[in-house]
């Protein structure tokens, strides 16, 4: 797989008005919507996307929840399966690195979810990444996914 900086790399960011988007190189700027169509990449076989997160604003914020990294939750979509593994996720209702965005369907917006409903995502659409067990055990990724499948199919 390779990857192409100029296309595949971008920064993410909340502007003034706690709105998230993504900064691709030159001039490019993707608001929510079109940052989610990017990163799930429907349209293709294989996708490999670089996003940095906007930690800055997210300490400024109090490490809430609603200024963390984003990840969106689209709740009549069954044909995704957002997940999240991040080493940052903590059993904290005002303290959670990953902001999880949620809509009822496609035609809506995105709201951020409470630090409460947050943790109700762990193992859904959370997973918290110990540093070294992914290194020690090369089937740690897919064996999360698999038990993260299991618990959203049970929803």
């Amino acid at each position: 797989m390779k990857m192409n900086v100029e296309t595949n790399v971008w920064h993410g960011s909340y502007n003034e008005d706690g709105v998230f988007q993504l900064r691709g190189s030159g001039s490019t700027e993707l608001g929510e919507v079109e940052a989610l169509s990017l990163l799930e990449a429907r349209d293709q076989k294989v996708s490999c996307v670089v996003c940095t997160d906007d930690y800055k604003w997210w300490s400024q914020h109090g490490c809430h929840p609603a200024a963390g990294k984003p990840v969106w939750i689209t709740q009549d979509e069954m044909t995704c399966h957002h997940i999240f593994f991040d080493d940052n996720i903590h059993n904290n209702t005002d303290d959670s690195i990953v902001s999880v965005r949620v809509r009822e369907s496609s035609d809506q917006s995105f709201r951020a979810m409470s630090g409460e409903d947050i943790l109700l995502q762990q193992g859904v659409h959370l997973v918290r990444t110990p540093t070294y067990e992914p290194i020690l055990n090369p089937s740690w990724f897919l064996e999360q996914i698999a038990k993260c499948e299991v618990a959203y199919a049970e929803r």
